[in-house]
């Protein structure tokens, strides 16, 4: 599943405030998130949920994993990183 360059990434004051005050301590940053959802080497795939994952890496490097929702409009819900095992399982794989 390959996000369209026309999709848009929404932030609000829930999602920003869970990804920076509640899950801060992992230091994932909108631009982390943002780098995962718009590069064509990220992995997804539709959970059961209906919420989508995505696996891919940050402006660092290192590996992240983010969840969405919606269709034209992506709004993360929440991120983490991930090791190198599961990034390469989800790139071999296509998650």
């Amino acid at each position: 599943m390959e996000i369209p360059p026309e999709v848009q990434i929404v932030w609000d004051e829930h999602n920003l405030f869970h990804l920076l005050m509640e899950r801060g301590h992992r230091g994932i940053t909108v631009e982390d998130v943002e780098q995962v959802l718009t590069d064509p080497d990220t992995r997804s795939r539709t959970l059961p949920t209906g919420a989508d994952l995505h696996i891919g890496r940050g402006p660092t490097g290192r590996p992240l994993a983010v969840i969405t929702i919606g269709v034209a409009e992506l709004y993360p819900k929440t991120a983490w990183w991930v090791t190198e095992k599961t990034w390469r399982k989800a790139h071999d794989h296509s998650v």
